[in-house]
């Protein structure tokens, strides 16, 4: 325990209700930071963070659904700009078969067997086609439900957010409200009382000052030694008396 029985400069010099009037002070802080724990830990927040989170799944499942989806699509079309290449092939030698344009046997042959070289392979890269259709079908199914998905949560995120910003704002309300009482209980101390209070408060988990409860700091919890103890006895009603186990400003 230290003792400072010096007097604070300011305006107003300490005196024993001025320590009634700190505790008051550090009691409205401790309410208010536990408003401002509350508001931080809203259920909603944790809901909204989740909503976003799964929003942010679907949307990375979408993305990848939809490449699938368009490798799928450009094979498809591939295949179809091949086939209808094959196809266009089939019908000029069958032109020139049939059109009079060629009349050896020799020639008429290799043409026959080209274009049942070609339409064979027509066949398979149809085949091919088919099961690429085949493909698609299910990712397209699969990219419709995840689209539904995504407008389901989004609409679940943008409510549960609405419900978030009413709770804020309850939370709020209760803040403004135990900050307008701190600030009128904070004017009638010295400002260098308030100032060496606030200091303490910063560093020391919020708890600046604390009563001196049957021999013990009700900031760190120790038992005064007695001699310290009989030292607080005899110290100057107005001055003002730390704790030298953790350094808060003691309240008799």
């Amino acid at each position: 325990m230290s003792e400072e029985s010096e007097q604070v400069p300011g305006s107003d010099e300490p005196s024993p209700s001025m320590f009634e009037t700190l505790m008051e002070l550090q009691d409205r802080d401790t309410v208010l930071d536990q408003l401002h724990f509350r508001r931080q830990h809203l259920p909603e927040r944790a809901r909204a963070a989740q909503a976003q989170s799964e929003l942010a799944a679907v949307e990375t499942s979408i993305a990848e659904v939809s490449e699938t989806l368009a490798g799928l699509r450009d094979r498809q079309a591939a295949l179809e700009r091949e086939i209808d290449g094959v196809t266009e092939r089939v019908r000029t030698i069958e032109k020139r078969m049939y059109g009079g344009e060629v009349s050896a046997s020799r020639d008429l042959e290799a043409m026959a067997r080209e274009v049942e070289s070609l339409t064979k392979h027509r066949s398979h890269l149809e085949d091919q086609e088919i099961q690429v259709m085949e493909e698609i079908e299910p990712v397209e199914a699969l990219a419709a439900a995840l689209g539904d998905r995504r407008e389901q949560g989004a609409s679940l995120a943008a409510r549960i957010d609405e419900e978030l910003a009413s709770a804020e704002e309850v939370v709020g309300a209760e803040i403004r409200q135990e900050e307008q009482a701190r600030a009128a209980i904070a004017a009638r101390l010295p400002d260098a009382l308030v100032g060496r209070y606030e200091k303490l408060r910063a560093r020391l988990d919020g708890i600046g000052a604390a009563r001196l409860v049957h021999g013990s700091c009700t900031g760190c919890h120790l038992e005064l030694p007695s001699a310290e103890l009989d030292r607080v006895r005899h110290a100057p009603a107005d001055g003002v008396l730390t704790c030298d186990q953790c350094g808060r400003i003691l309240v008799r």
